[in-house]
């Protein structure tokens, strides 16, 4: 289980060509009730006849789209991966400055992170699951993530001048920040107000962006 979560970002984080993963109507009705029913139950309590009652088909024709359980659930946990980065892509699209660029990703990620059905529910429930995986070296969990958050810092960088110093280290105090703030989720913040974490991120977090190399 641990080691899973690294080789699912290890795919999230090379866009596989178009097609994989039974990208048609039907198996996307699959796994919207894939989605709904694990968010509802866990995913040790759900099972593939129960999937396809809810998508209104039958159990053979979830096991022709994916071929397993676990095939199912390893898809639609990459689908849900690659939307929250589309959605923190197109937050930040457009937006030049690196530091109203890191605000709005972590403005986006705050909000789509704590109001995902599935993930909130592995917060409150299962808490030690996410950070069992989390923790995992093989593959190298944490640091495919800093790698995803390092991305639109570099990106933000113009003509190659070190604007954000440190890229890798200031990624890294962005993830381990969001992560502390949905597995401890009482906080003087109150994450629910997008004003207020916009605030809090432009207080707290943007003099770590304003440092320049030396």
């Amino acid at each position: 289980m641990t080691g899973a979560l690294g080789d699912l970002l290890t795919r999230v984080i090379s866009a596989p060509p178009a097609g994989e993963d039974g990208d048609d109507a039907l198996a996307e009705r699959i796994l919207d009730a894939a989605l709904t029913h694990v968010a509802a139950v866990g995913v040790r309590r759900t099972t593939v006849d129960e999937v396809a009652r809810r998508a209104g088909v039958g159990r053979i024709t979830v096991f022709r789209r994916f071929g397993s359980k676990d095939r199912l659930f390893e898809v639609l946990a990459v689908r849900e991966a690659r939307r929250f980065f589309a959605a923190i892509e197109a937050a930040t699209s457009g937006v030049d400055d690196p530091v109203e660029r890191m605000v709005a990703s972590f403005v986006t990620a705050m909000r789509l992170a704590r109001g995902h059905p599935l993930l909130d529910r592995l917060v409150r429930i299962e808490p030690e699951t996410v950070l069992a995986a989390l923790a995992h070296d093989r593959p190298p969990v944490m640091s495919l993530a800093r790698e995803f958050v390092a991305r639109p810092l570099r990106a933000a960088t113009p003509r190659g001048e070190p604007v954000v110093a440190e890229v890798d280290q200031v990624a890294e105090v962005l993830l381990r920040l969001g992560v502390s703030f949905l597995l401890l989720p009482d906080s003087v913040v109150d994450l629910d107000d997008e004003s207020a974490t916009r605030a809090f991120a432009h207080r707290v977090i943007a003099p770590i962006m304003q440092m320049n190399s030396r």
